[in-house]
């Protein structure tokens, strides 16, 4: 916590300062500040979209009978926005709301992380990083959290964060992500061709506004400190 400040009588007795004493000190302050700034740029942060990540219910899936085909779960992110310059992600966590192993004898997903000139458009996106997990029954009502071994170094005005499902329909398998309807600042996306979303389309706009997608990204984020260092 910053003290706050207190009155103080100025001394009777004044007393000079050496210029190169003055100029010593400022000049410790200084370096003391640009020892600091890699401290607070390096400081793990999640990106989070969601008021909480209270797992409430399920999110949308294109799917039947409990059984889901190919899906992605989404999330932009608006870097400049936010005021980063670079956003480094070590970890991409998400919910797990319904799981059922059907036939099959187990069922990764993998997690996506994107840089984006603009938008969810395959166009202008650009794929950083991808890894994979096993989805298991253990992981249903918690928050599923995978660790990225090289992380991913995004610099784009935007960035998108996908978990992808293959398809269980033929091996009686469906996967749920899961969510709320607490809050957010940004709706979350889905795309699934076999329900028509051929490209990244909002939960918005297809009837699902009330559900809060749980998935975002951890990592270290560099912001622009020039007006910091101006000020120093």
């Amino acid at each position: 916590k910053r003290r706050k400040p207190k009155m103080r009588h100025q001394s009777r007795q004044k007393k000079l300062i050496p210029v190169k004493k003055f100029y010593f000190i400022k000049t410790k302050s200084v370096l003391a500040t640009l020892m600091l700034l890699p401290f607070f740029a390096s400081a793990q942060i999640e990106l989070l979209q969601t008021t909480n990540n209270v797992i409430t219910t399920a999110t949308l899936s294109c799917g039947n009978n409990n059984r889901t085909s190919q899906n992605d779960f989404a999330r932009l992110y608006n870097l400049t926005a936010l005021g980063y310059s670079k956003f480094q992600v070590t970890k991409v966590s998400f919910a797990v709301h319904g799981f059922q192993l059907g036939t099959a004898s187990n069922f990764p997903v993998s997690v996506k992380v994107y840089a984006s000139t603009g938008g969810t458009s395959d166009a202008n996106l650009t794929l950083k990083v991808e890894a994979s997990i096993n989805i298991t029954a253990a992981m249903v009502g918690t928050v599923v959290e995978v660790p990225l071994t090289t992380p991913a170094e995004v610099t784009s005005p935007e960035m998108l964060i996908v978990v992808s499902a293959p398809d269980g329909l033929s091996t009686s398998t469906g996967l749920y992500l899961g969510g709320n309807s607490n809050g957010q600042t940004a709706p979350g996306y889905i795309k699934a061709a076999s329900c028509g979303a051929t490209n990244f389309t909002s939960y918005n706009d297809v009837g699902a506004a009330n559900q809060h997608l749980i998935l975002f990204p951890t990592g270290n984020a560099t912001t622009l400190g020039v007006e910091n260092l101006d000020s120093a």
